[in-house]
């Protein structure tokens, strides 16, 4: 398959669009301004005002919280609530989040991105779904991508004066999800490969717990880590 600048470009890196489109106009490529910002709005997202609606800013206040207590640390978060073009305010608003970290001393970067779509499917019911998308990057010695993308299962809120803090309590319910259910593939396959090579009896003829020791190794490895800079 052929590959062009815009595909190379919505391939780089957690927030290094800017920086990869300019290695490429050194070697004599490049792409006008205005493509390289369609690239990035597709990856990322940049803050805006919200919708001048009771719902919308009562959302937009439980973000503000949700960010403060659970993305503090993050370099850049941002969200946004929005009506979709063509389409009542009763019956949709858009959510999207965007957190993202660059860490160039450590050798990576990644970014969470998450839309939501909120619908009033009558008086009193709203209609909440919506997906995240994750992407990380590391270049120590070498060039290692993950990008997974996980849908959030249609779930009804009832239409009430506290229906803005249930939507952040599911938003953040999922994404906690998300993280569990990452942490268990990557570290589940680790647990797998030890117990492939492992011996029932070791030489000293004890019987070993392999579930214990492999925690104790990914224990280690986060303790032995270098601090993010």
């Amino acid at each position: 398959m052929k590959m062009t600048l815009p595909s190379l470009l919505s391939l780089s890196p957690p927030g290094q669009v800017d920086k990869l489109a300019k290695d490429f106009s050194t070697l004599g490529v490049s792409l006008p301004h205005e493509e390289i910002e369609v690239i990035k709005n597709k990856t990322s997202i940049t803050e805006s005002g919200v919708v001048d609606h009771p719902m919308a800013q009562a959302i937009q206040k439980e973000l503000e919280m949700y960010r403060d207590e659970h993305y503090g640390s993050i370099d850049h978060y941002y969200f946004t609530v929005t009506k979709p073009e063509k389409s009542s305010i009763e019956e949709m608003l858009q959510i999207a989040t965007y957190a993202e970290r660059i860490d160039e001393t450590n050798f990576y970067s990644g970014s969470w991105r998450g839309e939501w779509t909120v619908r009033q499917t009558d008086d009193n019911t709203l209609l909440l779904e919506g997906s995240v998308q994750i992407h990380v990057y590391c270049h120590e010695n070498c060039n290692v991508q993950l990008q997974t993308n996980k849908t959030f299962p249609k779930t009804n809120i009832r239409y009430e004066e506290f229906a803005a803090k249930t939507i952040k309590k599911k938003i953040a319910s999922f994404e906690s999800e998300v993280q569990m259910d990452l942490r268990e593939d990557l570290f589940g396959k680790l647990d797998d490969k030890l117990k492939a090579l492992r011996r029932i009896l070791p030489v000293m003829r004890t019987r070993m717990d392999w579930n214990v020791l492999s925690h104790r190794m990914v224990k280690k490895l986060e303790e032995s880590a270098p601090p993010s800079k």
